[in-house]
């Protein structure tokens, strides 16, 4: 599982067009591949429906803080430095 990410991957992810949004989507996508999980499971475990992740997942509307730290929880994300890559590209 991913729980490290160095820093050139940090910057080949956190593109110019990602900055204007609040999650790195390309980023956020590559994680999950990695993991091996399931959009599903992932969904079940944040405690969301499926379609409303794919959304929170596309930028078409915003994570909060619960689903955030589910998240990172069920993706082994630890690193604050990752978190805030991840779900806080444009602040």
């Amino acid at each position: 599982m991913l729980t490290d990410l160095s820093t050139d991957i940090l910057k080949k992810y956190t593109t110019r067009k990602e900055k204007s949004r609040a999650t790195n989507t390309e980023l956020l996508k590559r994680i999950i591949n990695e993991s091996g999980l399931k959009i599903g499971f992932i969904a079940d475990k944040v405690g969301i429906p499926r379609q409303t992740l794919w959304k929170k997942i596309n930028n078409k509307s915003s994570f909060n803080q619960n689903e955030i730290a589910a998240m990172c929880d069920v993706l082994k994300i630890t690193k604050l430095k990752d978190k805030e890559a991840i779900f806080f590209a444009n602040v």
